[in-house]
């Protein structure tokens, strides 16, 4: 584990520029500050990682007009299993299963909008800029068995009941989720790197810097990093030979 001090110090050394004792003491320092930041973004995101998973909930709509859906939180990247809790109080969350978007609509579509339990809304979507709406159904007197998303953004989900609430909502959802990473450019700051990839992450830092400060390449630093991604190959963060869920979050 090291700072991200310790970590510009050492990139410093290896490029041959002057000492520092603090980040902003030189315009080069911070430089490389901010390359240990772009270096390290780029490398979460180019594989599933363990360390990034944790249990979040997802937001409430607090809307009555659209009471199955949830956003998922800023602070997430990836959506992977939901469970909700369809109880008053005994906290008893069960699985709800996921759909293609397609299957999703030829489901919620089939139900009855003459009954009593049926409830039409309209979905709002959110596809960068623009923002469309979309009239859907859904069960107004059953938990929810089903969800998907068709924006990245808000979760869908079939059904609730309007006995025990006039929403879905946070407090009784529990999400798999991988989280979106951070990185502080303070000197104090450890970014989050298993063991294992240190070296990776260092390699690529110092061969980084080399070429963006120095328009150099260093045949030591680049020869390591390619060692280094060819033994890691097999560690990406895989089952059953593919990703788990479907990526639904921010990338």
């Amino acid at each position: 584990m090291m700072t991200l001090l310790e970590i510009v110090q050492g990139v410093l050394s290896t490029i041959d520029s002057d000492e520092v004792n603090s980040i902003g003491d030189t315009t080069e320092s911070e430089q490389v500050a901010l390359l240990a930041k772009e270096v390290y973004l780029n490398m979460v995101s180019e594989r599933y990682w363990p360390w990034e998973r944790k249990l979040v909930s997802l937001e409430a709509s607090a809307d009555s007009t659209m009471p199955v859906t949830m956003r998922i939180p800023e602070s997430v990247n990836r959506i992977e299993d939901i469970l909700y809790d369809g109880t008053c109080d005994e906290k008893r969350f069960s699985p709800i299963t996921y759909c293609e978007q397609y299957d999703f609509l030829a489901l919620v579509m089939t139900f009855d909008a003459t009954l009593d339990n049926t409830l039409t809304y309209y979905l709002k979507t959110r596809v960068g800029d623009v923002t469309t709406e979309q009239q859907l159904l859904c069960k107004n007197d059953a938990q929810p068995r089903f969800w998907t998303s068709f924006d990245d953004t808000y979760i869908v989900f079939d059904s609730y009941d309007a006995s025990i609430d006039d929403t879905l909502q946070t407090t009784k959802t529990l999400s798999w989720a991988e989280s979106q990473p951070t990185f502080t450019v303070l000197d104090n700051f450890v970014p989050d790197i298993p063991n294992q990839f240190w070296p990776l992450y260092l390699n690529d830092l110092r061969v980084t810097a080399s070429v963006n400060l120095k328009q150099a390449v260093n045949a030591k630093y680049a020869a390591d990093l390619r060692r280094n991604k060819i033994r890691l190959q097999k560690s990406k963060w895989r089952e059953n030979g593919k990703p788990k869920s479907p990526n639904f979050g921010r990338t």
